[in-house]
């Protein structure tokens, strides 16, 4: 879609939409909510704001301690939109009828996994063409599934220039879709990584 074209055109507008989504995860965990359901529909521009808006608090989990999630009680169930699950949310050795816990780092999961599919768009081509590598995905032809994301992130790192944004954008990618979610990144920590501050 144009936004995605825009984004993959523009290292401005990416900074912009990649800073504007973590900050406002950010503030929700601030404000102990998990959203649990990040995703392209659920970030809308606001015209007259001219600012990202993430809607859709209905799967929102709330009255969670992001200081110390160990002192309440932790979300459960699979919550989302298949595609931008976290790996904690459903673990491949757990049966589906079991519900494991998990915290706020679902939510910066799935920002990698939207992130992902903005920022590397442009590099589909190149990259080969893909069915998006996961077994489940959003219901667009053109999403890019954790695989797929990964095998374009591998092309950037081999094949972009030393001094290009891209491989400051593919290791913040990487720290947001750490799979152990206790070294996966914050969405605050993410906000002064090098992509986001290095000048167009």
């Amino acid at each position: 879609d144009a936004s995605t074209k825009f984004i993959a055109d523009s290292l401005a507008a990416a900074q912009s939409y990649t800073s504007q989504l973590l900050a406002g995860i950010a503030r929700l965990h601030a404000l102990s909510l998990i959203h649990r359901d990040i995703k392209d529909d659920n970030v809308v521009f606001d015209g007259a704001r001219q600012a990202l808006v993430i809607i859709d608090f209905d799967s929102a989990f709330e009255e969670y301690n992001i200081a110390d999630p160990s002192a309440g009680e932790l979300p459960l169930g699979r919550i989302g939109t298949p595609g931008y699950f976290a790996p904690e949310v459903q673990p491949s050795k757990v049966r589906s009828s079991d519900r494991v816990p998990y915290n706020h780092k679902v939510d910066v999961w799935s920002a990698g996994i939207l992130l992902g599919n903005k920022l590397l768009a442009s590099a589909r081509t190149e990259a080969g063409d893909s069915d998006g590598g996961d077994d489940e995905s959003d219901d667009d032809d053109d999403f890019l599934g954790y695989q797929e994301i990964v095998k374009r992130m591998a092309y950037v790192s081999r094949w972009a220039s030393p001094d290009s944004p891209l491989l400051l954008a593919v290791d913040l990618l990487d720290k947001l879709l750490t799979r152990n979610p206790n070294r996966r990144i914050e969405a605050a920590e993410a906000l002064v990584h090098p992509f986001l501050v290095l000048k167009p």
